[in-house]
């Protein structure tokens, strides 16, 4: 006997063999996967490594020669001798300021393009300790508010800062940056 199956029937299994089909394909891809991932580990190499920790002796202590005078004692006094201060000025990855470690040129505003604006501007920017922009102010202006603003959003969303290192320990310090607009013919 043939049964005449409707067309919400049809829609029904349809859909009940894409989604099996799918999730087989995912199935498939998914143990793909892991064979191929179980395959690309890198192979482990241990190197056998001897280390010997040798010691020298302290030198023997110097001993003055003994005098054969029976004056021991000086007359006059010895002169006043400097100490010296151990710790180190600087170390290596002092900074004197802070430096720009990664930056984005601005974006040159279509206003000032369309009306010719050009101007350097210059920043002063206070870098925390910890490398993150703590305030912006405009040093000098390039004469244009809208160049202005748009290097000042450039430097707070873009710019990276290195701070100010003293003796291993990082300070907090102001950096000058600038730019110069300039419409190129």
């Amino acid at each position: 006997m043939i049964k005449i199956r409707t067309e919400r029937d049809c829609d029904r299994i349809a859909g009940v063999v894409s989604v099996g089909g799918h999730l087989l394909i995912l199935l498939l891809l998914f143990l793909w996967t892991l064979s191929v991932t179980k395959d690309a580990e890198p192979p482990m190499y241990r190197v056998p490594v001897q280390m010997t920790i040798m010691e020298q002796a302290p030198p023997p202590p110097k001993v003055a020669p003994i005098s054969k005078s029976k004056e021991l004692v000086s007359k006059h006094a010895l002169p006043k001798t400097k100490t010296v201060n151990s710790e180190p000025t600087r170390l290596p990855g002092d900074r004197d300021f802070p430096i720009v470690a990664s930056y984005v040129a601005p974006v040159y505003p279509k206003t000032a393009l369309n009306h010719n604006m050009e101007g350097t501007v210059k920043l002063k920017v206070q870098v925390a300790a910890t490398g993150k922009i703590e305030s912006i102010s405009v040093y000098k202006s390039s004469g244009h508010a809208i160049l202005d603003q748009s290097f000042v959003r450039t430097v707070r969303a873009y710019y990276t800062f290195k701070p100010k290192r003293v003796a291993g320990e990082n300070k907090a310090a102001t950096k000058l940056v600038q730019y110069t607009f300039r419409i190129e013919s």
